[in-house]
């Protein structure tokens, strides 16, 4: 386990230390890239392992260093490697971008940027086009499922404003009272703090908590209607029977 530690640490410090790729150009062209681990060089000697040769003797069997050429990657790019003989080493050639070519990358960039979508600033968009739908505690089942979709979850520790939105148990709620939220105030039994949105069915809804009602609404509770003659968020225990201070039986 040691010895293969140790030739491992050595692989890569010999990795590390390869020099610049080096390309074999033949009658000036290249033939070959990158140096290999054994080769027959030109004076008639077989190597091994031929990277461990003096550079000089590569330079020697035609081996020629690669040099990257400077360019406006905005308005150029690289082609094929070539040997350059005034320069003695490979290099590859710069070439223009035509109008044409320029335009389609211009409209690529304009493409790539429409299409980006930030999920999180699109429901903040949503949720400013909702607000106004948001002033009735009583919407339609569409737009309550819709809505459920941008507005944020109920949070345990979070500080709510009054007319913050939630979502709790796939159920909207709005708050009422600015406070930090607690494990043991759960919307839908904490009507001091919450009003749960209704679906509007075009009928008299069922009698519901926590609920804000104003005078003149009007409930189901047990197969009876009742009226509300004060306005009020419901509670747990505040049917339309339990109290009178509140509904009044519709004959």
């Amino acid at each position: 386990m040691k010895r293969l530690l140790i030739l491992l640490v050595a692989c890569s410090l010999w990795l590390a230390a390869l020099p610049q790729t080096y390309h074999l150009v033949v009658d000036g062209e290249i033939t070959l890239t990158g140096i290999p681990v054994t080769y027959s060089s030109i004076a008639g000697f077989y190597y091994k392992n031929y990277r461990t040769a003096d550079d000089s003797i590569w330079y020697a069997d035609g081996f020629r260093v690669d040099v990257t050429p400077d360019y406006d990657a905005s308005a150029q790019y690289l082609g094929a490697w070539y040997y350059d003989i005034g320069n003695d080493n490979c290099t590859r050639e710069v070439i223009d971008y035509t109008d044409e070519q320029l335009a389609a990358m211009e409209e690529a960039g304009l493409q790539a940027i429409d299409n980006q979508f930030d999920i999180a600033k699109i429901k903040y968009l949503l949720r400013l086009l909702a607000a106004p739908v948001l002033d009735t505690l009583e919407l339609d089942s569409t737009s309550i499922s819709a809505l459920t979709n941008i507005y944020e979850q109920y949070r345990v520790n979070k500080a709510y404003a009054v007319g913050d939105v939630f979502v709790s148990d796939s159920t909207l709620y709005k708050v009422i009272q600015a406070h930090t939220s607690q494990s043991d105030w759960i919307p839908s039994e904490t009507p001091a703090l919450y009003n749960k949105y209704q679906i509007d069915t075009g009928e008299i809804l069922e009698w519901d908590y926590p609920v804000e009602y104003s005078i003149d609404d009007q409930v189901t509770y047990n197969g009876d209607v009742y009226i509300c003659i004060q306005a009020h968020t419901s509670q747990s225990g505040w049917t339309p029977v339990a109290v009178a201070s509140l509904w009044e039986l519709v004959e």
